[in-house]
């Protein structure tokens, strides 16, 4: 697996595993039926992010090692390569985020579920900028996509660690 499908898988299992740790850290639930809606909030984030994970990989299964792609002097033929994969890889965060969004999170998780979630819009728009850079043969632009989809992962772990996720600060 590519270091790009590492970190993919890594953000959305953080999103998914994260969720799984929610208020169990301390926090005793406020009722039965908290707790449940909690469990079924989860069980349906996990199973959303693990289908996503799967057609994420499926997108990037072809390209070129992480090395190469996001290499300070990377070629045109991999930068091809990777504009090519771009399109599906903007599909699939942003399908992720509106199944995720159509979920109705506990109330104490809203807020940071929102930031978490509007950063996968953040790395669908950077995997289009990487393919326009890409298509025009502008490495720099290209580059600063990758930053920005990179960026945007760590802010989505950063969102759930601030509630108080471990998995997630991985990512």
């Amino acid at each position: 697996m590519t270091r790009l499908a590492r970190g993919m898988a890594t953000v959305l299992a953080g999103l998914s595993v994260g969720l799984a740790g929610c208020g169990d850290g301390g926090e005793p639930a406020a009722s039965d039926a908290h707790a449940s809606s909690k469990r079924d909030f989860i069980a349906s984030a996990d199973r959303l992010c693990a289908n996503a994970g799967e057609e994420y990989d499926a997108a990037i299964a072809d390209l070129p090692p992480f090395e190469e792609i996001v290499a300070s002097d990377v070629s045109q033929r991999v930068m091809r390569a990777t504009a090519e994969a771009a399109p599906r890889l903007a599909a699939v965060e942003r399908a992720l985020e509106r199944k995720l969004r159509a979920l109705a999170p506990p109330p104490n998780l809203a807020t940071r579920w929102d930031r978490a979630l509007d950063t996968l819009e953040t790395r669908a728009a950077a995997a289009e900028d990487i393919e326009a850079a890409a298509e025009a043969g502008d490495r720099n632009a290209y580059l600063a996509g990758f930053q920005r989809f990179d960026r945007a992962g760590t802010a989505s772990s950063a969102a759930l660690r601030d509630y108080g996720f471990r998995v997630c600060a991985a990512g």
